[in-house]
């Protein structure tokens, strides 16, 4: 979890005209320029770029003797994925696309190979893994790639995927709304279309049979036969977006169920049955099972370890934060299980996490606010509380609360501890207040220390957004959903001169939003 040298946390913002919070911790804003890059007719879900700087196995980046996930080593990706099955495990190599490029990173400490990456004949969009060591790749420019390491790959032609599988002699992709097409494995023929699916965003083989997480259709189940044909077994409607698939035990299946977080499949004879459910923050790409059993979910800006030994109540055990400065990269697209250790997959990086589940830490997460507006009267003066939650299983302790005009002032329940602000029992959430008196700047900042390791030192700016009424006049309270720090305007208000001053009715707040 925790990273050395932690920058201060950006972005956070306390609107001295917002009185509520709630848990959106997505920026749609951010999502929306990254989805933009994506043409699959999947526009409901993320489907989702420096020196190639590498950090050696034994150079922890996190204290793992005193955190659950500790980045063992990370490298930096020139141009970086498109989608979250941008990467694939071998024997002793790690396969990731890097813009039109197939970069191979030996395993553990993920630096280069010898002889290095290929280029492509276009952009690197998804890879599996052959048992024979060999690996699959699907192209932008509908193109599909064999490589084995030896001389040139094999080409042919294939649409663009999302997820790619081997099964029944065949390669399997999973190409959004045009549903699933197959080749045969040694690509000795183009790629042949097959519809079967409305929303493919990725592909299980398992032996002969075939999952395919179908979007907002859920999930389907296949059996190849002997002609290499699908031919469907099963289904079970979702309850969100289904992205992604993997294989917990003989009898069940994990799957990344996009912003209901992840759910646990009974497969036994037929079946599909949805039989433990964990709800997890942010949109759930992808999803992967260790060695040990546990299974770790990339949730765009977090990954959690999960326990699922009670596969009817999954339970979490941490949380590892990929924000737009972690020292680890921006974001994580998708998982891979290296024996007990995880691969998490960025917009510019690869990380390989150890895991350490044993550690209990706090985790700090800071409820991000709507924007709950009720402009009052002109006096400068205005309230707003900020909510701490803690969701570790440790006590999380909040010290050195200042704020940095001290024309501001601070308001918070005592803790009875000395030295320590706030205490913050697991699962619970704690506040304080910052109050603006009318001789404050418009503009000052807010900061504390805290024992959760991925957060040492918070820093959060505060802004005040001067009223434009009249003594006496109160705007309608209005509230309006998560605006990624864009503005939001009050229209319709009356001039209290009379008159019809566009600035003298207009009342402005603008929002950020905090990234934990």
């Amino acid at each position: 979890m925790a990273a050395c040298g932690q920058p201060d946390i950006p972005s956070t913002a306390v609107d001295m005209g917002s009185h509520d919070a709630s848990e959106i911790d997505v920026d749609a804003a951010e999502l929306d320029d990254v989805a933009s890059t994506i043409d699959h007719d999947t526009p409901d879900i993320l489907d989702a770029i420096e020196d190639n700087d590498v950090v050696a196995p034994n150079d922890v980046l996190g204290p793992s003797d005193h955190d659950p996930l500790a980045r063992r080593a990370t490298r930096a990706l020139d141009v970086g994925p498109i989608a979250a099955n941008g990467f694939a495990r071998g024997a002793d190599v790690l396969h990731v696309c890097d813009g039109a490029r197939l970069e191979k990173l030996s395993l553990p400490g993920l630096s280069p190979t010898t002889g290095g990456g290929i280029a492509l004949p276009g952009r690197c969009l998804a890879i599996a893994a052959a048992d024979d060591g060999d690996v699959v790749l699907s192209v932008s420019g509908g193109r599909w790639l064999r490589d084995s390491g030896e001389g040139e790959p094999v080409v042919t032609d294939g649409p663009d995927a999302l997820g790619l599988g081997l099964s029944g002699g065949r390669i399997w992709a999973a190409t959004g709304a045009t549903g699933l097409a197959s080749a045969p494995a040694d690509l000795s023929a183009p790629a042949t279309t097959h519809g079967l699916a409305l929303d493919a965003r990725s592909v299980l083989a398992v032996s002969e049979t075939l999952y395919v997480a179908d979007g907002r259709y859920g999930v389907k189940r296949f059996v190849i036969d002997g002609g290499g044909n699908a031919v469907w077994v099963a289904s079970r409607a979702a309850e969100d977006v289904d992205t992604a698939l993997a294989v917990l035990d003989d009898h069940h299946l994990v799957v990344a169920r996009g912003g209901a977080g992840v759910g646990v499949l009974d497969v036994t004879g037929d079946g599909l049955e949805l039989v433990g459910i964990l709800e997890l923050p942010g949109l759930a790409s992808s999803v992967a099972v260790g060695a040990s059993g546990l299974l770790m979910v990339a949730s765009w800006t977090d990954v959690y370890l999960v326990d699922v030994t009670n596969v009817g109540l999954p339970k979490r055990l941490a949380r590892e934060h990929f924000d737009v400065e972690s020292p680890g990269g921006r974001r994580a697209l998708g998982i891979v299980a290296d024996g007990d250790a995880f691969l998490t997959l960025g917009l510019d990086h690869v990380t390989r996490l150890a895991v350490n589940p044993t550690v209990q830490v706090p985790e700090l997460r800071m409820a991000r606010s709507y924007l709950h507006i009720d402009a009052k009267a002109a006096v400068g003066k205005g309230e707003s509380t900020v909510v701490l939650r803690n969701e570790g299983d440790a006590t999380l302790e909040v010290r050195g609360l200042t704020v940095a005009d001290p024309a501001f002032k601070l308001s918070l329940a005592s803790s009875d501890q000395p030295d320590i602000d706030l205490v913050i029992p697991s699962e619970e959430a704690g506040t304080f207040s910052v109050r603006s008196p009318g001789t404050a700047s418009d503009v000052t900042s807010a900061g504390f220390t805290t024992n959760d390791p991925d957060y040492p030192e918070v820093t959060i700016p505060v802004s005040v957004n001067p009223p434009r009424l009249a003594v006496g006049m109160t705007a309608p309270a209005v509230v309006l959903p998560e605006l990624g720090g864009r503005i939001a305007t009050l229209d319709g208000l009356r001039d209290p001169s009379g008159g019809d001053d566009p600035a003298a009715r207009r009342v402005v707040y603008i929002k950020s939003f905090s990234p934990l």
